[in-house]
């Protein structure tokens, strides 16, 4: 918070709060903040492959949602499953899929992800980030066609209205720089949707996050 206070270049923050905790409002109250857009759970690293559903987690979410502020889903693609039935009863909020979900790109994994991303897209409030892509892959031998069949999914079923660039830094430095990570989309839109670079590349983020682009 303290750097976007003085950085305008940073136009949000999405946040962190054990959103299980009993005392989840008051702890969104004291965090409240104008630079503050949305709130990111590191479901990824939870086992339990219905972790979103649990009583209290979603409890948490819909305090988040309920303050106007966006949710960031972070998991991987075995907990895909479960997403459908977390939009429904999280009520009506602005979802952002982080990292497309994380699909094995580096086994070449397909299926269950392409049929849960098929579904996830029917909800018309939900973004996704194409990031953290290349760290799905091979760190060391990752070529750009090992990502193409899984970047046209997510065009065909989200398209270029709902898909938001990411570049996952500092985490992408494991297996790219951050040129090489925005280059490979920026191909990629270049050759498949040009015309819409502005849109992935801002314009998405600011509907999906509701951000304040006014002077500053």
């Amino acid at each position: 918070m303290g750097l976007a206070a003085t950085h305008p270049a940073i136009l949000g923050v999405v946040g962190w709060v054990d959103l299980r905790a009993d005392d989840i409002d008051i702890q969104l109250h004291r965090q409240s903040n104008p630079s503050l857009v949305g709130y990111r759970y590191v479901v990824q690293d939870e086992s339990d492959p219905d972790f979103l559903l649990g009583h209290r987690f979603i409890r948490g979410v819909r305090a988040v949602v309920e303050r106007g502020l966006a949710y960031d889903v972070l998991v991987n693609h075995e907990q895909l499953a479960s997403i459908p039935q977390f939009l429904d009863q999280a009520g009506s909020g602005r979802w952002i899929l982080d990292h497309a979900a994380k699909p094995a790109i580096k086994i070449g994994g397909w299926q269950p992800w392409a049929a849960h991303i098929a579904d996830i897209a029917r909800y018309p409030n939900i973004w996704c980030k194409i990031s953290g892509l290349v760290t799905e892959a091979d760190h060391q031998r990752w070529d750009s066609s090992d990502f193409e069949r899984y970047l046209d999914h997510v065009m065909a079923h989200f398209g270029p209205d709902r898909l938001i660039w990411g570049s996952d830094w500092p985490v992408c430095l494991l297996a790219a720089s951050y040129r090489l990570v925005h280059d490979l989309i920026a191909d990629y839109v270049a050759r498949h949707c040009p015309g819409s670079e502005e849109a992935i590349f801002g314009k998405n983020a600011v509907t999906a996050y509701a951000l304040d682009i006014g002077p500053r």
